[in-house]
């Protein structure tokens, strides 16, 4: 069976529709960038990078100037978050953020994941399972996203924070968001990632590049 039109349907629709005001791109493409995104991490922080969960749990707590009160265990996401590893050892963790709307970057965002890179891996894994204890928390979803944790998150490795969004942002972002080193930029473009080497890609994922690649580069403008 051919796909390729359904494809092409596919791709063509979301390029439309992004241009709608209600449509709300970032969550129906994300799934067709995934393949791509560690070979993405990984070149950026020169590090083989792996994928552990989606929607990484912060607690809402992190933001800067939290409202007066009782702490709660309400929770903000990280789009996703990946380890590093570099000759086969621990290098790091990234929370990574995909924002696909010029509209979309928000600074006290930006400030509560720098919270959050500030207080380390170990402290973060901790408060994932003190929310997984609680009462309303959804049991089985939870044990599934602990169970991808580490046991030991390597509290002497640091957590950096990554952004891909439009280019008209970029400069803004690159502001808010520090850098591990500066041979290491962790603010991308979509037309950056567009430009990503194929040859990076995993082989059995380089068939649906072209199209993707093209999606970032219409979408970025």
């Amino acid at each position: 069976m051919d796909v390729d039109p359904t494809l092409d349907l596919i791709f063509s629709n979301l390029r439309t529709w992004a241009r709608l005001p209600k449509y709300q791109l970032e969550r129906r493409v994300d799934i067709f960038l995934t393949p791509y995104l560690a070979a993405l991490v990984g070149a950026r922080f020169r590090a083989a990078a792996r994928l552990v969960v989606p929607e990484f749990p912060l607690l809402a707590s992190l933001r800067p100037n939290p409202k007066p009160g009782k702490k709660t265990l309400q929770t903000v996401n990280a789009d996703y978050l990946f380890s590093l590893e570099r000759d086969g050892r621990a290098a790091g963790w990234v929370l990574f953020e995909l924002k696909t709307d010029r509209g979309s970057l928000d600074p006290a965002q930006l400030a509560t994941y720098e919270c959050a890179r500030e207080l380390g891996m170990r402290a973060l894994v901790a408060q994932v399972q003190e929310v997984a204890a609680s009462p309303y928390a959804p049991k089985r979803k939870y044990a599934e996203l602990v169970a991808r944790l580490p046991a030991d998150p390597q509290a002497e490795k640091e957590v950096w924070v990554s952004y891909v969004l439009p280019s008209c942002r970029q400069e803004k972002a690159r502001g808010l968001v520090k850098s591990p080193s500066p041979e290491v930029e962790p603010v991308i473009s979509l037309a950056e990632f567009a430009r990503l080497d194929p040859a990076l890609i995993p082989a059995e994922h380089r068939g649906l590049w072209p199209r993707v690649s093209a999606l970032l580069r219409e979408i970025d403008v």
